[in-house]
């Protein structure tokens, strides 16, 4: 309770308000104790008795330090007044796990039943145990709740038929659905996963976001979205509720995600990037799934159900151990993959494990039970000597193939009538970079569908189609890439390329090309507007350059690249992640 002093003529009242009526900041550090105030002067101790404490609106800082607990929310914000855990500005907080554990389901963050709730700015790590440990376990029915800009790592099962989560959203109860998650902006690796996965969002739960995430260097999956493994109790069976759906996934990464050496997996390659298992109504774009031993799934595992009205769209698929898409169940007794699109993917060598296990693959692959879906405007160019389109399974109608350019390998069906055969020209597809040439073949060969299926930007955000007709694969060249006309009829551009990596840390490279010479102005800024570095200034001729930007005296977030040229102007969104 609050008390408020009020003074009129000789005498002084004392009204008890309730605390909950006022918003306030808190602090928590290594130096403080619990039963002070929680001032920046005075701040608590411990993270989970500053939780225990706040209410709706109030926000906990708290400060750099090693933090040896496992924190449980025990109270809800409301709208509008949310809950936030967040780092004090400038500082870096560490949760460690290290020799804690639960009876059930610990987490170095736990969120059960609860809502409004924001975490961002952690360090959280070192978590073992039986108990189907997790980063972050976010289930029941909570609802809007946001995790925002943490690094989750260190996080295993010793046992070799067990199970653990770098962030984890179940949707438990049949009649309130979890709704409402963010994950946004967090990095998650070195996880043992055995038979879990990094990210899950599992049973009842629908509207969700998950963007500028980092999943790398796990032993199972990274991003996994379920169905029907009854995790909500007491869902009707064979309805739409017992299933992740209506969700948002867009400008991630998946890379080194591997189950070579995950016990329960006996040297199976399997692990996806990216799976759709019984989802439903999710929206995939401007990801990126590399060196993973399958870039994208979708499908069900259990017999009579399916992944329904999924869309891949827009997305680089690269140098995965395998397969680069897979759809359809993986033999005839699990489930479906019905009305989805795959639709202006860019695909590359997606077939770099040369075991001979692991020559099911292919760039494309149709297993068991796939039914009415769009395959078109890919653009795939094959490992040599492995499939293009590869169909394994029986079962499977009512697909449509067409638009794809194919180059690479002969292996495999390349089906459509308005196939192209020819290299894509991606920039240095070697090390990722799978944007055109301006002289690609792609360029206003595909089929415009509306904004719903093919979505109305591109990888890099940009407009979608551009000169009437859009491009196969992902890339779009946009109206500053006007082709120029230039000696010896030489095509020529400007273009300001996406940073790579990105997400990064802490360095990364942006490549850019002039079309003629010019007075270069390459800079960075902060989301402010604030200038942050000047990569480039001076004249340069006509080319394509690279700039190399070193982030490593600045903190984790998005941040603006800025090329100028005269009147041309090009600005892109980069992610830093510590």
């Amino acid at each position: 309770m609050l008390q408020l002093f009020v003074k009129a003529a000789h005498s002084v009242y004392f009204i008890l308000l309730p605390s909950f009526l006022f918003s306030g900041s808190y602090y928590v550090a290594t130096n403080g104790n619990n039963g002070s105030p929680g001032t920046e002067a005075q701040p608590w101790l411990t993270i989970q008795y500053a939780v225990d404490q706040v209410n709706a609106g109030d926000t906990v800082f708290v400060k750099t330090g090693i933090y040896n607990e496992l924190v449980t929310f025990n109270r809800s914000g409301s709208a509008g007044n949310y809950i936030v855990l967040q780092n004090a500005p400038g500082e870096t907080p560490v949760i460690d796990g290290g020799g804690l554990d639960a009876a059930e389901q610990p987490g170095l963050i736990k969120i059960f039943d609860r809502n409004y709730i924001v975490v961002k700015g952690f360090e959280l790590r070192n978590l073992s145990s039986m108990h189907w440990a997790a980063g972050v376990w976010c289930s029941g029915s909570a609802h809007h709740i946001e995790i925002r800009n943490n690094r989750i790592h260190n996080i295993s099962d010793p046992n070799p038929n067990g199970g653990c989560h770098g962030v984890a959203f179940y949707g438990k109860n049949s009649t309130s659905a979890m709704h409402d998650i963010i994950l946004d902006g967090n990095e998650i690796y070195d996880l043992q996963l055995k038979w879990s996965e990094a990210c899950a969002f599992n049973g009842n739960v629908r509207d969700f976001t998950v963007s500028n995430n980092s999943i790398h260097d796990v032993d199972n999956i990274a991003y996994v979205f379920i169905g029907f493994e009854g995790e909500c109790e007491g869902c009707p069976n064979g309805e739409n509720i017992d299933r992740a759906r209506n969700g948002q996934v867009y400008d991630n990464v998946a890379y080194n995600v591997d189950s070579k050496d995950n016990p329960p997996y006996n040297g199976e390659r399997s692990a996806d990037g990216f799976y759709v298992d019984g989802g439903m109504n999710i929206v995939f774009e401007r990801n990126r799934a590399y060196r993973c031993n399958i870039g994208f799934e979708v499908t069900s595992e259990h017999g009579g159900k399916n992944a329904e009205n999924v869309k891949v769209r827009g997305n680089f698929i690269y140098d995965n151990h395998v397969a680069g898409l897979s759809t359809g169940g993986y033999d005839n007794t699990v489930g479906a993959t019905d009305n989805c699109y795959f639709v202006n993917n860019s695909f590359y060598k997606n077939h770099s494990s040369t075991r001979p296990q692991d020559d099911w693959g292919a760039e494309i692959l149709i297993n068991y039970h796939a039914h009415n879906n769009v395959y078109e405007n890919n653009s795939i160019y094959a490992a040599d000597n492995y499939p293009r389109f590869l169909t394994v399974g029986t079962d499977n109608s009512g697909n449509n193939f067409d638009y794809n350019l194919y180059f690479g390998s002969t292996e495999g069906d390349a089906p459509g009538g308005h196939a192209i055969f020819a290299d894509p020209l991606y920039t240095d597809p070697a090390n990722g970079n799978l944007h055109i040439l301006n002289t690609s073949p792609v360029i206003n060969k595909g089929f415009n569908f509306p904004d719903s299926i093919m979505g109305s930007n591109d990888f890099d955000n940009k407009a979608r189609i551009v000169n009437d007709t859009v491009e196969i694969g992902a890339d779009e060249m946009d109206a500053a890439s006007t082709v120029i006309s230039a000696p010896e009829d030489v095509k020529k551009s400007y273009r300001l390329s996406q940073n790579y990596p990105n997400p990064f840390n802490p360095v990364t490279v942006i490549h850019y090309r002039l079309a003629v010479r010019g007075q270069v102005e390459l800079s960075v800024f902060n989301l402010l507007g604030e200038k942050i570095r000047t990569l480039v200034s001076r004249k340069q001729k006509a080319g394509t350059y690279s700039a190399v930007f070193n982030a490593t005296n600045l903190v984790s977030g998005v941040y603006l690249y800025r090329l100028k040229v005269g009147s041309f102007v090009s600005v892109k969104k980069m992610l830093l992640v510590k």
